[in-house]
């Protein structure tokens, strides 16, 4: 969480702006191609050498603050974000798919469980950003970054060991291959490549739904790696503050993923996704956005600021963005097939990276001339646009799919 603010430390705000360039352009070219991958050869085997590349990355960062070891940081760091990108998540909807789609044909279970999930996770990460503050301000930023080397060391020897399929989603041109004795990884890769990109390309409504992702998801990387921490910390004035400021807005986010579980039994049409997604450009960006103007940055404590956010926006954007991520994993779940999902899930992210990398260099001119409000009004208006494209008229098709409204 301190590796925003660690980095801009010894480095001027354009190199940083460089590494996250560099990182763009090498997840966009390897993200789907590792996605292909993972459906070919095994989601545990990306998400093994994914998490092997970001500990490498944590130790880079641990042992040199040079502007070289940066970028090697950042190379690694891009190589294994694009081979875990939508690896874990392929695995749990193809072996749900297989074991309970019976049990759950509308996926209301499956919804329950994910808002569940997500607060189990939330409920570890608190007590892990309180000491992660506490050790970067009491020790040092770096002894943090060890131990995150160190944690996703474990992670990938967990993820080879323990993930394991009920059968094989192997696509059913691959397994005529293999059934005929043709052992040809190469080949097997490049049907399954091109088979995520033209299911992409096939339906209007597959389209438009993917391409709400990728906005929502483009807003969300401008927030995360350009705005986020240097809000936080300019309301908080210290890593300590931030840390204990992080750790109560995922207590509270903890406690709304549990209050979501009913209301996502309910939901799942591509509208219904639409809608939220406005409210959410609306209320938690405009939010913030109406907050600067109040209360410029000053990098000192202003409770009243944080306050705002933890009362206000926190918990009406946090809750939209629960509702808006078990709508989008129903409809994934339900309309992509399990041979190619790896390859799919991979996709959003490399368009999304490909948006990203155009859109940080407009974000850093108009950061430049407007500062942080003008970069919040540009989020705004692509979360709009990404709402706007599920109301789009679309005829039903062949590739469609079935909704609950």
């Amino acid at each position: 969480m301190f590796l925003v603010l660690y980095v801009t430390t010894f480095v001027s705000l354009s190199q940083f702006t460089f590494f996250l360039t560099v990182m763009v352009i090498i997840v966009f070219l390897s993200d789907y191609p590792t996605g292909a991958l993972g459906d070919v050869i095994g989601q545990r085997w990306v998400l093994f050498i994914g998490y092997l590349f970001i500990s490498i990355t944590y130790l880079a960062f641990y042992l040199s603050q040079s502007f070289e070891f940066f970028l090697l940081a950042y190379i690694f760091f891009s190589f294994g974000l694009s081979q875990q990108s939508g690896a874990l998540e392929s695995w749990f909807d193809n072996n749900y798919k297989i074991s309970a789609e019976d049990y759950d044909p509308e996926e209301k279970i499956y919804g329950f469980f994910l808002s569940r999930s997500e607060a189990i996770i939330y409920l570890v990460i608190i007590p892990a950003i309180l000491l992660g503050g506490v050790i970067a301000s009491t020790i040092s930023r770096t002894i943090v970054f060890f131990i995150q080397s160190l944690g996703y060391l474990l992670l990938a020897v967990i993820s080879l060991v323990l993930m394991n399929n009920f059968k094989s989603n192997l696509s059913p041109m691959i397994a005529a291959d293999k059934d005929e004795g043709k052992k040809s990884e190469i080949k097997d890769f490049r049907k399954v490549f091109w088979e995520g990109i033209r299911f992409a390309i096939s339906s209007k409504k597959v389209f438009l739904l993917l391409m709400s992702v990728v906005l929502l998801s483009v807003a969300r990387m401008i927030w995360a790696q350009f705005l986020l921490f240097f809000i936080y910390f300019g309301f908080a004035g210290s890593d300590f503050i931030v840390g204990v400021f992080r750790s109560v807005v995922f207590l509270i986010t903890f406690g709304l993923q549990i209050s979501s579980g009913r209301i996502s039994k309910r939901i799942s049409s591509s509208r219904t996704m639409g809608l939220l997604i406005g409210l959410w450009g609306l209320l938690f960006f405009g939010g913030y956005l109406i907050l600067l103007l109040i209360f410029p940055l000053r990098n000192s404590f202003n409770p009243v600021a944080l306050l705002i956010i933890l009362l206000i926006i926190v918990p009406l954007g946090n809750f939209i963005t629960i509702l808006i991520y078990i709508i989008k994993n129903k409809l994934f779940l339900k309309m992509i097939p399990s041979e190619i999902r790896n390859s799919v899930y991979s996709l959003v992210p490399t368009v999304t990276s490909l948006l990203f990398g155009i859109m940080i260099i407009i974000v850093g001119i108009v950061s430049e001339m407007y500062n942080f409000i003008g970069v919040l009004a540009i989020i705004i208006i692509i979360v709009e646009i990404g709402a706007l494209l599920q109301f789009f008229p679309v005829k039903k098709d062949k590739n469609s799919y079935q909704e609950n409204d």
